[in-house]
């Protein structure tokens, strides 16, 4: 349902260039981007690969908290342009609760710094919602029920979120 794969493919060099990035490190967020959406293009093709799927993953989430621990911050606008500030996040999301909740602050941090978008945010916390209790606050997970009024808004107010 939530694509983050570009609509059309993008001459990175060019990319790079007039947005003044690290080549290196968008070719490297471009990558991740691919394999996170390799066997998710239908639920069929997903259960299929699953285990290819799994595979990818792990990769992927090994090479951002690598990058993490590299750059000490979310790989996001600044230092990957706008085409793939969602790339870090899209590993989170597609992660293990722990890896969701170890990269909760950084993604809140992110948000508020303008180096992503708020609606990652959102999902993210709906994900852990969803994990942890079986509800979300912002209806980003599909068939899970809401949280009541009070809890939304002790989230919003919580993470700062209007």
């Amino acid at each position: 349902p939530n694509k983050i794969v570009a609509d059309k493919p993008i001459n990175l060099e060019e990319y790079t260039t007039e947005n003044s990035l690290d080549l290196n490190l968008v070719k490297l967020m471009s990558k991740i981007r691919i394999n996170d959406q390799l066997y998710r293009v239908s639920e069929l093709e997903y259960k299929t690969n699953l285990t290819k799927q799994n595979e990818l993953d792990l990769n992927n989430r090994r090479i951002i908290d690598s990058l993490f621990n590299k750059h000490k911050k979310y790989i996001g606008k600044s230092l990957v342009g706008e085409k793939f500030e969602t790339g870090m996040w899209a590993i989170i999301q597609h992660s293990n609760l722990v890896l969701m909740e170890k990269y909760l602050p950084v993604i809140q941090k992110a948000v508020s710094e303008k180096e992503l978008h708020l609606t990652t945010l959102n999902m993210l916390l709906d994900r852990i919602q969803t994990i942890k209790y079986n509800y979300q606050f912002f209806g980003s997970q599909q068939g899970i029920r809401i949280a009541d009024e009070k809890k939304i808004n002790e989230i919003k107010e919580k993470y700062g979120i209007d």
